[in-house]
């Protein structure tokens, strides 16, 4: 330090080298040590004393050339600063921050961020703003606005492009003279479009085509399909890509993303599941939306909307021009069993429906007006069917694969018809040492009903049972009541207006026990402990829903008010139930009110109920309707002829007959006008929550009428 003080000093003689103090050494100090003059350091004018300045960027004491005071004149504009008598740079240049050089920049607004650099030492007076200056992609320039101070030399501003290309930025303080170095920006100011062609679903005929107009390229509620898209848009980022499905009438799936594909000819190209099951779908049919949204590498995000038609139809067969007034019974692997009736009712035929609506078989012979019953006989489906001809009735056991029949002889009865449903269940034969199947029949007769058990696996002398005067069951246009638990047989008899319990002990029927109800029974259902009947008449108040326990209790409990058809019980233990009011009825099982929705024809079959709650029901007026469990309309189809049975229920099927997984389940009708439907529903099979539950007509798909087959055989796999 002392020899740089030496140095200042050469050729100053009024200014000492030696010195003991500092008052010796003008602008500087004294080093006592060695005894001379050194270099005072500074950081402002004002501590170097007169005739001195404070030297930058070395920030020591030096003397003013002319000896005079610290000043320049004129006065040095803002961005210079006095040093003696010279105005310097107060700045040294200015680097942009943001947007890096060779960046992709959107339309919107892009940050702009600068830094004025100041020479070291000295002090900043910062303008309040800095200039933006645009190379132009046609070679022009112009004016991108300006820049403002946030203090301590940052700037910051936000630049719109106008137009697509390359920009060329660059930040300057023209009075100072300092321009950044010019950073090169790609514009793409363009969102990203997609275009795509929703396929065509291929089918095999017109049965399997949705009538209404404008849906015949409708893909099914339980299909998938891909889904092929493209942009022409480069620098797009794949992972971005996503398709949302808005629902019927209006709910959002959840976000699918799509796949980055080749092979489209365009920049991007991309494919998607579409799993039609997934959005709301409260409608038969109708208009799925489709969003497709991605973002390129400039930060733009764009969105293509579309649409592709949805439906619940899955196929239609008329496989007779005479009424079906019986409920469907679903096979082992999903065949569909449905038995019809002339007009005279005194010929017939059963069908048998594979899962795609082909006929399987058919079996001619007399009018069939109870529900066909599905047992098992070594891993096949035995199909059991009454048919009533001009003089008596004959109940078949059918072999499920070929539709092969095997009349039992003692199960023939001249002089008297089947009109209430069937039952199945197991009984001991004196003869064998183990329970067989056993089908369970009332035929109406002179004798006042005959009660009959009927066992195609025992040998010839055991195969019938039967006992006469339990009451007729059932009429031509009423269904009646039969069911069992596992252990009694219960008739609901129409001319005695009452319930009977009868028990197969001994290889001989026995009556337990009979209770009046004042009406005819339209239906049976065992929930647990206790039988629910619905009871009708022809006068007011044409009938009630009532309960009563399965020992033979007296009726515990009565409801309604309209005259009840066919009930269900659901796993929530709600009873519903169409009634003469042309009504839907949902009360708690005892509960003292209830709930309805009126509807435009009566439902004479029983409501079925699905495993998420939903309530299935098809009417006089041809309406096919699903309720929610609040009874509310969740969607409707007409169909071509009216449905006087009941529904049923199948898990989605492979073309093997196997379950298929988490898929939605099938819904069967069939109409008075010889047509069955098979139609996508969104439940998964049937309410199969509750062992205690009764939720559709004869209990189950294969229509045991028996509380002891258990629901969970029919779950359908999540």
């Amino acid at each position: 330090m002392v020899g740089a003080a030496a140095a200042l000093w050469v050729g100053c003689e009024v200014k000492k080298i030696l010195c003991t103090s500092d008052g010796e050494c003008p602008g500087g100090v004294c080093d006592q040590q060695v005894g001379r003059c050194a270099e005072k350091s500074c950081s402002t004018d004002s501590e170097c004393g007169t005739g001195l300045y404070c030297n930058r960027p070395t920030n020591v004491c030096a003397f003013i050339p002319d000896g005079g005071v610290d000043t320049c004149a004129p006065d040095c504009p803002v961005y210079q600063v006095c040093q003696g008598t010279q105005c310097v740079a107060r700045y040294s240049g200015i680097s942009v921050l943001q947007p890096l050089n060779g960046q992709l920049i959107d339309g919107g607004g892009t940050p702009v961020t600068a830094q004025l650099n100041v020479v070291s030492g000295i002090p900043r007076a910062d303008p309040a703003t800095l200039a933006l200056i645009l190379g132009l992609p046609d070679g022009g320039t112009a004016s991108g606005g300006s820049l403002g101070s946030q203090g301590a030399g940052g700037y910051q501003g936000t630049w719109r492009p106008t137009g697509d290309g390359l920009y060329q930025l660059t930040v300057r303080y023209d009075q100072a003279g300092l321009a950044s170095p010019a950073i090169s920006l790609i514009a793409d100011t363009v969102p990203p479009s997609f275009m795509w062609t929703v396929p065509i679903p291929v089918r095999s005929g017109p049965m399997y085509i949705d009538p209404a107009p404008g849906f015949a390229a409708a893909w099914r509620r339980d299909e998938i399909f891909t889904l092929n898209l493209s942009s022409s848009k480069p620098n797009m980022l794949p992972t971005t890509v996503t398709l949302r499905v808005i629902g019927i009438p209006g709910a959002v799936s959840p976000v699918s993303s799509v796949t980055q594909s080749t092979g489209c000819g365009q920049n991007y190209c991309g494919t998607v599941l579409v799993d039609m099951s997934k959005p709301d779908m409260k409608a038969f049919r109708g208009t799925f939306g489709l969003v497709v949204t991605g973002q390129d590498r400039a930060g733009n995000v764009g969105s293509t909307d579309g649409g592709v038609l949805g439906t619940r139809w899955k196929w239609m067969n008329q496989p007779t021009s005479d009424a079906i007034k019986t409920a469907p019974a679903i096979g082992s692997t999903g065949t569909v069993y449905v038995g019809s009736q002339n007009a005279a009712g005194t010929l017939g035929t059963v069908f048998a429906l594979n899962t795609d609506g082909g006929q399987k078989w058919f079996l001619d012979g007399g009018a069939i007006t109870a529900s066909p019953v599905v047992g098992v006989d070594a891993g096949i489906d035995r199909v059991y069917v009454a048919m009533n001809s001009a003089t008596g009735t004959t109940l078949y056991a059918v072999e499920g694969t070929l539709g092969v029949p095997s009349p039992i002889a003692c199960a023939t009865y001249d002089g008297g018809f089947v009109y209430g449903p069937l039952a199945l269940g197991a009984s001991q034969p004196p003869s064998s040492l183990q329970l067989v199947e056993t089908a369970f029949m009332v035929v109406n007769n002179v004798d006042g009903g005959r009660l009959l058990a009927i066992r195609p696996d025992a040998i010839l002398v055991d195969q019938c049972r039967f006992v006469d005067n339990v009451g007729s069951v059932g009429t031509s246009t009423a269904p009646g009541g039969l069911a069992q638990d596992g252990v009694a047989a219960y008739v609901g008899s129409d001319s005695s207006l009452s319930v009977k319990s009868y028990r197969l002990v001994a290889d001989a029927w026995t009556l337990s026990w009979t209770v009046g109800t004042s009406y005819a029974t339209h239906g049976l259902v065992v929930t647990g402990n206790t039988l629910v009947a619905g009871g009708y008449g022809l006068t007011p108040p044409r009938g009630k829903l009532i309960t009563l326990p399965n020992d033979g209790g007296p009726v515990s409990w009565i409801y309604g008010d309209g005259g009840t058809w066919n009930p269900s019980v659901s796993s929530g233990n709600n009873i519903i139930y169409g009634d003469d009011g042309f009504r839907l009825n949902s009360v708690n099982l005892n509960a003292f009110a209830g709930i309805y929705v009126a509807l435009d024809g009566g439902v004479q079959g029983s409501p079925l109920v699905g495993r998420d709650g939903l309530i299935y029901i098809a009417a006089a007026d041809s309406n096919l309707s699903a309720f929610d469990p609040g009874l509310s309309l969740q969607w409707r189809i007409n169909l071509l002829a009216p449905v006087e049975g009941s529904l049923a229920i199948d898990c989605a099927r492979t073309g093997l007959g196997a379950f298929d997984p988490g898929r939605p389940a099938v819904l069967y009708a069939a109409t008075t006008g010889g047509q069955v439907y098979a139609l996508i529903a969104d439940s998964l099979g049937l309410d199969t929550n509750a062992p205690s539950s009764w939720p559709k007509y004869q209990h189950d798909p294969r229509n045991t009428g028996n509380s002891a087959t258990p629901l969970s055989s029919f779950a359908c796999p999540p």
